[in-house]
């Protein structure tokens, strides 16, 4: 079976032929399944889920996902040896490219307690074109489940294979996809052009991030409190802003003071849609693919922008981005935009990236085994953004996931951004008072 790629779904191949582009999600569990189990947990989803069959060809400019019935499970474990474990094996997981074809485009390694009871870890890998976010909460609580059956013997029968969506553009509303929607994505285009005339004048003489020629993934992670991230929540509710737009406001004043000393800069950076609920049929959460866009935003900070400043002005721009249908029209020129970047290297392609899932629920424990954390990591880039972090809420809590190449820091200056961070969520928390 084979199903062309859409224009995101090449940008990302595109991406993971400059540098691995893998989504790696660590699920921290107490009284983890056993390894015969979870193969069989995994068989199970690996003939459910084409997308976890798939492989990627080429087809002389284009690509296309090739789904083999004769793929295995890429299921690998070895002993638990320290609480970083997980960490050291994340790290080498982002660092590690897919061979496309055959493929599949997805692996495990389970870091295994020799006490039954222990904490483990479940490493979850996978290129980002057959995965997003949500999508892979589904997997993990289907996972999880049949781990719980299997384990009480359970008899679990044979799957039926889920059906293959096409690429999220086939499916945008009918107003994208006819002369409106050509005329929405020529105002894009001149929109970004502009911005991008704009930060390359504003730019000039102020030291821009570097190019390096080779860089490795690192990682660094914090929670915050259940207590803090519910005032947290509270506090940007009662100013009429997302809990996302505070975050990016957060990271983006972090990434100037660091970068920049805490001067007037023009910021670029990203943030990340979910288009399953807007395309139609919408595409059920179950269903594995990367259906989300990738918005790139220029966000002017001065030197005396305070967060809430910067947050009311994100969420003013998102506001209007999501209106104009922004998200479809990034979808449109996700390739040209991709091979032009990769093709004339001038500038990073933003200071900062946050993505953003909101709450991931799963249960509080399925059978003997119990979720203990959940941690997410994407692949960056030499060309990418200097500060990228994927955030989400878990366990009522707020877990914050960095990322960055150690060509642009070390360990313990990443550490002092991830401190910068924490510390900052922590006052906008316990702030008595809000400007």
């Amino acid at each position: 079976m084979n199903r062309p790629l859409g224009k995101f779904e090449t940008a990302q191949v595109m991406t993971g032929q400059a540098a691995p582009f893998n989504l790696v999600i660590v699920l921290r569990l107490s009284s983890g399944p056993g390894v015969k189990t979870l193969q069989s947990a995994l068989a199970f989803l690996h003939q459910r889920h084409p997308m976890l069959r798939a492989g990627i060809r080429q087809l002389g400019k284009k690509y296309c996902f090739t789904i083999a019935d004769d793929t295995v499970v890429c299921l690998q474990s070895s002993p638990r040896r320290s609480d970083d474990d997980w960490k050291r094996q994340a790290e080498t997981e982002l660092n590690t490219p897919f061979d496309l074809m055959p493929g599949p485009l997805f692996r495990v390694r389970y870091l295994v307690n020799p006490e039954e009871s222990g904490v483990c870890e479940l490493v979850l890998t996978a290129h980002h074109a057959i995965i997003d976010g949500v999508s892979a909460a589904c997997l993990l609580h289907e996972l999880l489940g049949l781990c719980e059956s299997l384990a009480a013997g359970t008899r679990v029968e044979k799957p039926d294979s889920l059906g293959l969506y096409e690429a999220a553009e086939h499916m945008f509303p009918a107003r994208y996809r006819n002369w409106r929607g050509v005329l929405e994505q020529a105002a894009f285009i001149g929109r970004q052009i502009r911005d991008g005339f704009s930060f390359w004048r504003e730019i000039r003489g102020i030291d821009e991030p570097e190019i390096k020629t080779r860089a490795q993934c690192r990682i660094l992670t914090f929670q915050l409190s259940a207590s803090l991230t519910t005032r947290l929540t509270r506090v940007s509710v009662k100013k009429g802003i997302t809990l996302n737009s505070l975050l990016c406001a957060v990271q983006l004043l972090t990434a100037r003071d660091h970068s920049f000393n805490s001067g007037s800069v023009p910021l670029r950076h990203f943030i990340f849609a979910d288009l399953r609920p807007y395309l139609e049929p919408s595409i059920p959460a179950g269903n594995l693919g990367a259906y989300f866009a990738m918005l790139h935003l220029l966000s002017r900070v001065k030197s005396d922008t305070g967060i809430w400043e910067l947050a009311r002005s994100l969420n003013t721009q998102i506001h209007e981005a999501s209106k104009r249908g922004d998200k479809f029209s990034s979808i449109l020129m996700s390739k040209a935009m991709m091979k032009s970047v990769l093709a004339k290297p001038r500038f990073r392609m933003g200071h900062a990236a946050l993505a953003f899932l909101g709450p991931v629920t799963l249960s509080p424990s399925y059978g003997d085994i119990r979720p203990l954390g959940l941690h997410a990591f994407v692949s960056n880039m030499v060309l990418g953004p200097v500060y990228t972090a994927n955030v989400r809420l878990f366990m009522r809590q707020l877990y914050w996931d960095m990322i960055y190449l150690d060509s642009d820091m070390d360990r313990t200056t990443a550490q002092r951004v991830a401190d910068s961070v924490q510390q900052t969520l922590s006052s906008l928390a316990q702030a008595k008072r809000i400007p």
